[in-house]
């Protein structure tokens, strides 16, 4: 699986487990410390080496995780439900982990609320 940051996944199933497992040590949920690893995050560094936006648009990766990410990464906290909602309108025009239904399919889909 492709990643928009081009942040590539782990080499193993090994390499897998033990990220997932040093995030969740780090105080992330099972789903959001497994979110992080496959979108490419295998350590402190490559989350500090991310954007607020990148860090945002991760699927299953919710405002409580954003937040204590920034912790991690030792910057300010910004206000990160504003910051996941921007993400999820993105996500939402991208179509990307939404589940909804295709861009163009000719579905409607309710606005999103500002």
């Amino acid at each position: 699986m492709g990643h928009l940051s081009g942040r590539s996944e782990p080499s193993s199933f090994d390499e897998y487990w033990r990220a997932s497992k040093a995030w969740q040590s780090r105080g992330l949920t099972l789903a959001s410390a497994r979110a992080l690893t496959n979108a490419g995050f295998l350590n402190i560094k490559d989350l500090q080496s991310a954007n607020s936006l990148e860090l945002a648009m991760i699927p299953r990766i919710g405002a409580k995780s954003l937040a204590l990410l920034y912790e991690l990464k030792g910057e300010k906290v910004p206000d990160v439900e504003r910051l996941y909602g921007k993400a999820r309108r993105f996500r939402s025009i991208l179509n990307l982990g939404t589940g909804g239904p295709p861009v163009g399919s000719g579905v409607l889909t309710p606005p999103v609320a500002r």
